[in-house]
């Protein structure tokens, strides 16, 4: 199976019903359902490969599999999303959280 140099995940993991302002809990697109795109996506993903992550509902350095990676140091990839974040129990951390977007793989 051919791997990728890069995948692209920009605003694809979050529901548009975590937005509402009064929500505290994330119950339509959840923790677990990101954890396992990500499993997936860590599959088809090489060894030095890039994984970009913007416009989440949730924070990849919470997923099981953040070992294998580690965010990329370059200007502007760690910035203040002002919009909901949820941790990895659903529950909603804040509105304005700094989040890295880009991270490298380590290892497989």
């Amino acid at each position: 199976m051919d791997k990728f140099d890069a995948i692209l995940c920009l605003a694809v993991f979050h529901h548009t019903n975590n937005r509402d302002e009064y929500v505290t809990e994330a119950t339509k697109y959840i923790f677990s359902q990101f954890e396992q795109q990500l499993i997936v996506l860590d599959k088809k993903l090489k060894t030095g490969g890039l994984l970009f992550i913007d416009n989440s509902d949730f924070n990849f350095l919470e997923s099981k599999i953040v070992y294998k990676y580690f965010p990329l140091q370059m200007d502007n990839n760690k910035v203040l999303r002002e919009r909901p974040l949820f941790n990895k129990s659903n529950n909603k951390i804040g509105n304005g959280t700094e989040i890295y977007r880009v991270f490298k793989k380590l290892k497989s």
